[in-house]
């Protein structure tokens, strides 16, 4: 830490008990960041993520038409958000400001702007390209339904897509399931065509991309939470977002009991053309990687008691998880 005596002492100067030494300092960020860092990645990054990222990424005309889309659809989102939406600042919805400011220290990456939407749908997603400053759009509904520590999830959840530079991808994945979000002018046309092509001929590998993705960006939202409880409490809230107690609450235990029973059914095929996992098994996975050695080590202050799993071992049991559904 900085603070090295309060109050200070001598001279009164309050200076007098803050490091000025930078080489320290840059050796201390250092030594934060190799410890979680794997191969150049977050540690908490499941490996489904990264390994169909790479897939896409070596598909030339996929990476090029991709970046594309996403250039001209962030710059109009962008612009829909700040003439359409309230930003969180300081002076405006401070205490949103402020958690995704402490998602974004808690992830070490700069602080994205936070925008709030008009809309009682329970939904948050972040803008992001490879050369843009990334934005992230919180549902007013969210903002309600959810408790303080369940927003820190779902922001944590947001700041992951930028701490994994899903950017580029992660917005096709909206556009692929979204198509009428391009505009309909003629310069886009073109877009608007190979969108098509590639909904009918790709969506099958992007949908499974996001799905990973889904899941890394769980993981960061479990290092986010002050509340180990609050990642499933919050993915629940996604299924039953009711905003009274007088009807009782959404149970994610239940839900990851649903998600089991619908399992058997040969109509989960169906579940290969989501961007999302279902949320049975989205709590599944995120209370697999709350016992992992890895969330022990980044949140040794909340991690729950008990034997810790290797993050390898959590990541093999996640796959073998999604990839079951679209086996017969």
């Amino acid at each position: 830490m900085f603070l090295q005596t309060w109050p200070p002492t001598g001279d009164g100067n309050p200076t007098n008990g803050i490091s000025l030494d930078f080489r320290a300092f840059s050796h201390r960020k250092q030594g934060e960041h190799d410890m979680f860092v794997k191969g150049g990645r977050p540690d908490y990054a499941f490996r489904g993520d990264y390994r169909l990222r790479a897939a896409l990424g070596a598909i030339r005309p996929l990476r090029r038409l991709a970046e594309g889309l996403t250039a001209s659809s962030a710059s109009l989102r962008r612009h829909q958000a700040l003439t359409q939406m309230a930003q969180a600042s300081p002076s405006q919805f401070p205490r949103l400001f402020e958690l995704v400011r402490e998602c974004s220290m808690r992830l070490d990456i700069p602080v994205p702007s936070l925008f709030i939407e008009s809309s009682p749908v329970v939904n948050a997603y972040t803008i992001a390209t490879d050369d843009r400053a990334p934005f992230v759009v919180l549902s007013a509904g969210c903002a309600d339904t959810m408790s303080e520590d369940e927003l820190l999830f779902v922001l944590g959840h947001e700041c992951g897509h930028v701490h994994n530079l899903h950017g580029v991808y992660n917005l096709m994945a909206v556009l692929a399931g979204e198509a009428a979000l391009l505009p309909a002018a003629s310069l886009f046309a073109v877009f608007a065509s190979l969108l098509s092509l590639i909904r009918q001929g790709m969506s099958l590998g992007i949908a499974a991309w996001s799905r990973a993705a889904e899941i890394t960006c769980d993981r960061a939202g479990a290092v986010c939470a002050r509340d180990p409880n609050s990642p499933g409490t919050a993915l629940a809230k996604l299924v039953a977002p009711l905003r009274t107690g007088r009807f009782g609450a959404v149970n994610p235990d239940d839900l990851v009991r649903q998600a089991r029973r619908a399992a058997h059914s040969v109509l989960r095929l169906e579940e290969a053309w989501h961007s999302h996992p279902v949320v049975g098994k989205r709590i599944i996975a995120v209370e697999s990687f709350l016992r992992s050695d890895v969330f022990a080590a980044r949140r040794p202050d909340i991690a729950p008691n008990g034997p810790r799993i290797a993050i390898d071992r959590v990541d093999a049991e996640v796959e073998a998880m999604l990839q079951t559904a679209y086996k017969l």
